[in-house]
């Protein structure tokens, strides 16, 4: 076969690859452009919303819960004068612990109120003046753990301890 004659065959299969190429290319460009305009009819994503009743009843008894535990008044002197202390003090712990946590501390209202004065007649002046109460707290904290113990999962009840109403009034004028 001369030289000509094998140009000649090449260009006509380069022709058609061309064609080939172009007729895909248009055919994903309309197809692009179908999909965006259903896209854009279509108004977009909707918005998310979870369903509050639909909710998990595992994760519900997990989720925190306050409770009082104790409101009165308890004294301390270690100042050289007497002072008594206003307070409210409520535990966070779990919803499913919340029902035998109650009713225990209905029962133990005596010892629980008798090891917290302990721990307010023995504080140091400095932990009553604390801003945050953190050395209270945290003393209350361990008590109560150890009153109240562990849930059936082998974790604390008492998740934590706050102290909302704190008042100092002086008691021997």
């Amino acid at each position: 076969m001369p030289a000509n004659e094998k140009t000649q065959v090449a260009a006509p299969a380069q022709k058609t690859s061309m064609k080939t190429v172009l007729i895909v290319a248009t055919i994903f460009l309309v197809e692009a452009a179908v999909i965006v305009g259903i896209f854009m009819l279509s108004g977009g994503p909707r918005a998310v919303q979870g369903d509050p009743a639909r909710a998990d009843p595992r994760v519900m008894m997990d989720r925190p819960q306050e409770m009082l535990v104790i409101e009165g008044r308890f004294e301390n002197n270690r100042w050289g004068r007497s002072y008594q202390f206003d307070m409210k003090i409520f535990i966070t712990l779990k919803q499913k612990n919340l029902a035998p946590t109650q009713e225990r501390v209905e029962r133990m209202q005596a010892q629980l109120r008798s090891d917290i004065r302990t721990i307010i007649a023995q504080a140091e002046p400095a932990h009553l003046m604390e801003p945050s109460k953190m050395s209270i707290t945290r003393q209350i904290h361990q008590q109560l753990d150890e009153r109240l113990g562990r849930d059936e999962d082998g974790d604390p009840i008492v998740m934590d301890v706050m102290i909302p109403h704190w008042v100092r009034f002086k008691t021997d004028m």
